[in-house]
């Protein structure tokens, strides 16, 4: 029964975002109109409230039996026509895996593997805040030049003083194991 209660839940958490995304659409149309006719725009809050954890509609089966990498791939592209480009949380992400039927993700553990699993594919996801991944392709290619090594460090020199008084810098000699008698 808990489980039916969640899915009901979630469906409309979700038409309510959805409705709120519409509200913030229908906001900047009008202020744009408000605009062409030369008058001040009347709405300052026309960003799109968040109210949970995804305003994407996944369907039950949808992740099941389906490799990680592809399912999580596939809910940020989702989220992307939702949203736009920016950086989906892991807990977000947990969450649409487990009710798209992606294998047995139940406990906070199974969380922290599907967190690792994203910091681990750097080809395909970026970690772009505190427990914020996107996909790699929104951000541009990784950086891959390569760190210059270090030159060898140059011999120690150690000042004598020559017969006539001068110091000199000479090179250290490496001591020997057998040294000459």
């Amino acid at each position: 029964m808990d489980e039916k209660l969640r899915a009901a839940y979630d469906v409309y958490k979700d038409k309510l975002q959805k409705l709120l995304v519409d509200v913030s659409n229908t906001k900047k149309i009008l202020n744009q109109i408000a605009i062409d006719m030369g008058e001040r725009p009347e709405f300052e809050d026309v960003e799109v409230e968040h109210i949970g954890t995804t305003i994407v509609e996944v369907k039950p089966g949808m992740f099941y039996n389906r490799p990680l990498a592809g399912s999580v791939r596939e809910y940020m592209e989702m989220v992307e026509q939702a949203r736009g480009r920016q950086g989906v949380d892991v807990n977000e992400i947990f969450e649409a895996l487990r009710r798209g039927g992606y294998s047995d993700l139940k406990t906070k553990v199974d969380e922290e593997k599907v967190r690792l699993s994203l910091l681990k594919n750097t080809t395909t996801f970026a970690l772009v805040g505190k427990d914020h991944f996107g996909l790699r392709e929104w951000y541009g290619k990784k950086d891959k030049t390569k760190v210059k090594k270090k030159p060898l460090p140059k011999p120690k020199r150690k000042a004598e003083k020559t017969k006539d008084g001068d110091k000199s810098d000479q090179v250290q000699k490496p001591e020997t194991e057998n040294p000459k008698q």
